[in-house]
């Protein structure tokens, strides 16, 4: 399957023919499209657009860095400006929440708990974040972690979800002044809750 645009894409995921299975059932993708404002699109597992829905989120540039499927075939995303947003089966919106707290509001990476809720995470260069979302939009929890030493700067880079409900943050580890050039990688681990497991 090969499939083409001029839009920028920033995520895709692969999507269960049914909640539950692991058949591909085709690919959800986010990005921004050439009006600037963020988009959701469905294509069937041979490329075909299935639907492509804008959203229009913010006076400013609002890129969805990240989507995935919740277990009864719905979408919660997040991106930068502080947005998750969780969408239906046909990608209209449900609910989105917006943090207004300027330390929260570079969120890269979304994952569906044990329990249903939503983990959301990032980073601003200082430290790296992770806030619980409840299934109805509303903020559970937020911790924030300084895992950088003295004269460094950690960029998050992406989050996984460990068996049991641990998440560990890869993690870019860049020496003052380089503009974001990697020095060296770093797993950091949360539990569900965002208290430090391991990581230095």
């Amino acid at each position: 399957m090969s499939y083409e645009t001029e839009e920028k894409l920033f995520a895709v995921e692969l999507m269960a023919q049914a909640p539950g299975e692991d058949t591909i059932g085709g690919y959800v993708a986010v990005g921004r499209g050439n009006s600037k404002n963020s988009f959701l699109q469905k294509l069937s597992s041979d490329g075909q657009t299935e639907w492509h829905k804008t959203l229009d989120l913010d006076q400013y540039i609002s890129e969805i860095s990240s989507v995935t499927q919740t277990d009864d075939g719905r979408y919660i995303t997040c991106g930068l400006y502080g947005h998750v947003i969780k969408l239906d089966t046909s990608g209209e919106l449900e609910w989105n929440y917006k943090s207004h707290d300027p330390s929260y509001r570079r969120l890269k990476s979304v994952d569906v708990t044990l329990s249903g809720d939503y983990l959301v995470a990032g980073g601003n260069g200082g430290e790296v974040f992770l806030l619980k979302v409840g299934q109805n939009g509303e903020l559970q929890s937020t911790k924030s972690h300084a895992t950088a030493p003295g004269g460094y700067r950690d960029y998050f880079v992406e989050m996984d979800q460990l068996a049991g409900g641990d998440v560990a943050l890869l993690i870019e580890r860049s020496e003052p002044g380089i503009g974001g050039s990697s020095d060296r990688p770093l797993i950091v681990e949360l539990d569900s809750e965002g208290n430090l497991v391991s990581g230095n």
